[in-house]
């Protein structure tokens, strides 16, 4: 089979992501783990960064997937294909974006998704985390205010959970380009704004001052979505 074959196998389906009230432009890109190959880094004019041959081949894959939808973006946003084809990852494993591009990309195992903005903007896809591994993490992820709140009607606890993890690791990502070095879930929390089941908006309140200028009082709205077989977040520092 040719590289130009196993690339149409790759990506399932490529497609603009409308997010309500996101001033950027989102894509997501579906993939199929079982076709990737390491030669359709060349076939798409994407850098093989040297670190990525020690990765499995799951890691490879997604890396892949997030670099072709944030390549294609950015080139559909008349950034130079030089630039598009080469996104490296600093020590921190972060993004380096061309100069004036805020963005962020999320994968798990057959999705990846980029966001990119005129803001600092973080995005964040999780399939729903079970119930038995609920049990887990949830004191690693949740503050004891958010504990003692409960899960909001009418979401499931593991819904709820989910959307927790996923909305801190959306403040992460827009933060984290700013502040330079990792804060973690208990340096937020998450209060209800409007929710339901499949779309809404959250309220993310930082509870310990995290650097260049970031602390309480200050509060960011995400949003989310359902998506395929989990959640969706996102936001913007406007």
């Amino acid at each position: 089979m040719t590289t130009a074959e196993t690339s149409s196998l790759f990506i399932l389906k490529y497609h603009d992501l409308p997010l309500d009230g996101f001033s950027g432009e989102a894509r997501l890109l579906a993939f199929s783990l079982e076709h990737y190959d390491d030669g359709l880094f060349a076939h798409f004019g994407i850098t093989f960064p040297p670190p990525l041959a020690r990765a499995v081949h799951k890691r490879r894959a997604e890396f892949l997937a997030g670099r072709r939808c944030a390549q294609q973006l950015l080139l559909s946003r008349g950034i130079p294909s030089a630039a598009c084809s080469h996104i490296a990852s600093g020590e921190d494993r972060c993004p380096i974006w061309p100069r004036g591009i805020n963005g962020a990309i999320s994968h798990s195992d057959d999705l990846a998704i980029c966001a990119v903005s005129d803001y600092p903007v973080g995005i964040d896809y999780e399939p729903l985390i079970s119930p038995a591994s609920a049990e887990n993490v949830r004191s690693l992820i949740m503050t004891p205010g958010e504990t003692r709140q409960g899960s909001p009607a009418p979401l499931t606890d593991n819904q709820w959970l989910t959307l927790v993890f996923s909305a801190k690791e959306s403040l992460f990502k827009a933060l984290y380009p700013q502040v330079r070095h990792y804060f973690d879930f208990q340096d937020a929390e998450v209060r209800v704004q409007h929710i339901s089941d499949d779309s809404g908006r959250l309220e993310l309140a930082l509870l310990n001052d995290i650097g260049a200028g970031f602390g309480p009082p200050q509060s960011f709205t995400a949003r989310y979505r359902l998506l395929d077989k989990g959640y969706l977040t996102w936001l913007e520092i406007t």
